[in-house]
């Protein structure tokens, strides 16, 4: 009992329960967004699922970005991020998110989430190389275009070690001309160092229309070309 109300003032004073289970990626349910990719599979069947698209995959700054499919009036756009996907989610649900679209070209952001739950730079880039391998031998995509990268207000204290898992994964990127990675770093860093809020939604936790606005202009040449 008294454990019990132990966690319980945890979570009142604002560590979020971590005392009692902190998560992290070592204890993180594989499938605790289970019901959107189920949601995406009931959308292709309904709806059909174009193939030869250009498939935007990753966590909340992809899937929150609502005016995709106009902003990139024209082309075969599908919006595949969901929850607040860590790279290693993404890799779990490969073959569900991309075999009905065959798809051309991959455009992801994700990463973020990685190191927010506690990987290291070098954790990450690992994750990265398997999802690379996953398009190697699943055949879905021919390319991927890589958006670096960057915190939210809310995670600039993970900054330094998401920069370094950009660098990390640049290295990558720059030895392979399938993959094209894209810097947004002066996007959404001023230079001191902080995110510029301007960009982002009033509670620091994603972007607003600004920020859409700007990831548009810094991808849209590259997604283009790639495609």
């Amino acid at each position: 009992m008294r454990k019990i109300v132990y966690c319980y003032l945890i979570l009142l004073i604002g560590t979020f329960g971590w005392g009692c289970k902190n998560t992290n990626m070592e204890n993180l349910d594989p499938n605790r967004f289970e019901e959107e990719i189920v949601e995406f599979e009931r959308e292709n069947q309904y709806k059909g699922a174009p193939t030869g698209a250009i498939v935007f995959l990753g966590g909340a700054h992809i899937k929150n970005w609502s005016t995709l499919s106009t902003d990139f009036t024209g082309m075969p756009v599908k919006n595949r991020a969901f929850g607040d996907a860590t790279l290693r989610e993404n890799i779990h649900y490969f073959r569900r998110l991309l075999d009905p679209f065959q798809a051309e070209v991959l455009v992801m952001n994700a990463g973020a989430s990685d190191i927010v739950l506690n990987a290291s730079a070098e954790d990450v880039l690992k994750s990265f190389n398997d999802f690379v391998q996953q398009i190697v031998i699943s055949n879905r995509a021919s390319r991927l275009v890589y958006i670096s990268i960057f915190p939210s207000p809310d995670q600039i204290s993970y900054w330094p070690e998401m920069k370094r898992a950009n660098e990390l994964i640049k290295a990558v990127a720059d030895q392979n001309p399938r993959i094209e990675f894209v810097d947004v770093t002066q996007e959404f860093i001023g230079s001191n160092g902080q995110p510029i809020e301007q960009m982002f939604d009033s509670d620091g936790s994603g972007l607003n229309q600004a920020g859409y606005a700007r990831l548009h202009t810094a991808i849209a040449p590259v997604v283009e070309r790639m495609f």
